[in-house]
């Protein structure tokens, strides 16, 4: 296999494990299920996954980590773009503080679920802890460039902003329990507001003319 194909088979085994794991529940997960459903043998998917654990594992780690590396990305491209302090407030914002989506609602429901079953998994729960690691590490690059340039307040250590970022979020996985204990979208929005203040640069106030 060349390298493309190699990935893009990898990437498939990886899809369809996932549609299928949502369909039926981990336990009900069968490899020869996956490999049907991708066209492939199934020594293939042992090609790329030592057994079904591993397998599950790759897709829970999935779960557990793409929302939060698309977050990152939208904030390391607005670093390379050189966007002002009140673009990085209000992406900030919408990153953290949207209580109405539906795809972070997902989002965080899956990371629950993933944090849930490393306690009777030993091999996710190690992919989990150093794939954490790796996201903890690009947030803080992320933060430490940005209190370099000023946006972000350089007393406060990244350590403690990468995980504010990352816990505020998953924290909202309670309205999934009761969706009726939300305030309302512009109440948290001023509250959070409030909060950013010590971490970003607000927008601009306009200046009263005289």
């Amino acid at each position: 296999m060349n390298g493309s194909s190699d990935q893009d088979t990898g990437l498939r085994i990886l899809d369809v494990a996932e549609e299928i794991l949502e369909q039926v529940g981990e336990p009900n997960l069968r490899v020869a299920d996956v490999a049907e459903k991708c066209g492939i043998a199934i020594g293939l998917i042992y090609h790329y996954y030592r057994d079904r654990s591993a397998l599950v594992a790759a897709v829970r780690l999935r779960q557990y980590t793409r929302n939060v590396e698309a977050d990152i990305e939208s904030m390391s491209a607005l670093q390379q773009s050189g966007a002002s302090p009140a673009d990085v407030y209000a992406v900030t914002q919408e990153t953290i503080g949207n209580l109405q989506s539906e795809a972070r609602r997902k989002a965080r429901r899956e990371r629950i679920a993933v944090l849930s079953a490393t306690q009777h998994n030993e091999v996710l729960r190690e992919a989990v802890r150093a794939s954490q690691q790796q996201l903890n590490d690009r947030i803080v690059a992320v933060v430490t460039h940005y209190q370099e340039i000023g946006f972000v307040d350089r007393s406060i250590d990244p350590k403690a902003v990468a995980l504010f970022l990352e816990a505020l979020p998953l924290g909202l996985a309670i309205l999934d329990a009761n969706p009726d204990t939300a305030p309302a979208q512009d109440a948290w929005d001023h509250m959070l507001s409030g909060m950013l203040e010590y971490l970003v640069a607000p927008p601009p106030k306009s200046v009263p003319k005289h």
